[in-house]
């Protein structure tokens, strides 16, 4: 079948803002907080194989309707309470409608595997508390079901959570121990993919001590501040391909430190030199705190590197954070970073922010050090606001920890190429070379 909606779970509400139609078939939306007030998001997910017309009618008669990202290229046609858009094939698309959000969440159509898999059915909604995955389990959660848990996998190979449906925890109503979301401890060869996760508490996917991981597809609506999207701590060999998060606190995150002061069982090394971490093809947005592509500020490892950044939309970054990040804290050497082919749509405080510095959150005395960062073909569209507010703020700890070797390649602000440090506003201090083409 070209299209596929899917069945609202039993029990659920029904979204009071929109209604969606695709194919001319009608789908289910439901509600995610995105804050802690009634404030919240609309979001449905879909499988579409073939192109299609979307047609989204809302509670009042609209004035303005955006697709994003900017990068699809879709053309909204707004006609009282109706806006509409043409899909050429099955997307991850936040309609923005007068400022509210519907997040159409795009799940590749495929079968669970035929041996030990712990399926839920959809149509329902399932309260299953904490599940713990072993080795070469899959976690299936099909379209139209919501389980309500958490998930840890502690040593695992070749587990899966996959399915197209909803996991969800709850937020302040499920038990306090719940805590993050999904951890994989230690894990070896373990995928995530095509699952929507709502109501945190707090980090929303947590990778610790893994290796060869994959992370693909994946959706998030974040609402308290501290909801990570994605944690890579003292991890190697991860891929993150695809998806869109909408997180209350950094959304891409690579992090390195121990523990064992809260999880004394842990099974992997989350404070191991981190290397080799690729986040492509994303669609990212920042609201209340934090950043959009962080390092840091937990780096309690000699090093991280290798770590790639490529063809990411960042939608807003609305706090006091920034789109690019790198907060070392502890005493690690960043070095080998790369930035490629992001597109960021809305900042507001900073727009880059490279600091070997110290925070609440670090313990290391020793201080670390930032080397060879490439920014390249980077695209920022500037607000009204933007010009003589936002800054970029570039600064190592003294002259023994610096920040050098860092380049911008065609990184445009606007319209305008930039080709220094004063066309980025920026504060320095500590630094080495940084060079502009």
């Amino acid at each position: 079948m070209a299209f596929s909606p899917f069945p609202q779970p039993i029990g659920t509400r029904a979204c009071d803002r929109f209604r969606l139609w695709i194919a001319g078939r009608e789908c289910a939306v439901l509600n995610a907080p995105v804050s802690s007030d009634s404030d919240h998001a609309s979001f449905a997910t879909y499988t579409l194989q073939e192109p299609a017309d979307v047609e989204v009618r809302a509670g009042w008669e609209v004035s303005s309707a955006e697709a994003h990202p900017g990068s699809l290229g879709l053309a909204c046609e707004v006609d009282g309470h109706a806006v509409r858009f043409r899909l050429e094939r099955g997307r991850n698309v936040a309609l923005e409608v007068d400022g509210r959000w519907l997040y159409l969440f795009h799940v590749e159509p495929s079968e669970p595997p035929t041996r030990d898999v712990l399926r839920f059915e959809s149509g329902a909604v399932h309260r299953a508390g904490v599940i713990e995955l072993r080795s070469g389990q899959t976690l299936w959660i099909e379209p139209g079901a919501i389980v309500q848990g958490v998930v840890r996998a502690r040593g695992a190979e070749n587990a899966h959570i996959g399915g197209g449906g909803v996991l969800d925890c709850g937020g302040g109503e499920f038990p306090a121990d719940w805590g993050r979301m999904v951890i994989l401890d230690g894990c070896r060869g373990c995928t995530i993919s095509d699952v929507t996760l709502v109501r945190p508490r707090t980090w929303m996917v947590t990778l610790g001590g893994c290796e060869d991981v994959e992370v693909r597809n994946l959706h998030e609506i974040g609402s308290c501040v501290g909801s990570d999207g994605i944690d890579v701590v003292g991890s190697r060999r991860v891929r993150v391909v695809g998806g869109l998060l909408r997180n209350n606190d950094d959304c891409l995150v690579v992090k390195a430190f121990d523990p064992r002061p809260w999880m004394p069982d842990v099974a992997g090394d989350w404070s191991q030199d981190v290397r080799d971490v690729v986040f492509e093809g994303l669609t990212v947005a920042n609201d209340a705190a934090g950043n959009g592509l962080e390092i840091g500020h937990e780096l309690r490892t000699d090093s991280v590197s290798g770590i790639t950044f490529r063809d990411i939309d960042i939608l807003h970054v609305h706090g006091h954070g920034a789109p690019f990040s790198i907060n070392c804290g502890d005493h690690a050497t960043v070095s080998d970073v790369l930035y490629e082919d992001v597109r960021v749509w809305h900042h507001y405080d900073k727009l880059v922010s490279l600091r070997v510095m110290r925070s609440r959150f670090n313990k290391d005395e020793e201080r670390g050090r930032i080397r060879g960062v490439t920014f390249r073909k980077v695209r920022v569209r500037e607000q009204p606001y933007n010009p003589g507010y936002t800054i970029s703020v570039i600064g190592g700890w003294d002259e023994s920890h610096r920040v050098e070797g860092v380049l911008f390649e065609d990184f445009r602000l606007g319209d305008r190429p930039v080709r220094s440090l004063m066309d980025l506003d920026a504060y320095v201090r500590h630094i080495g070379e940084v060079r502009f083409a």
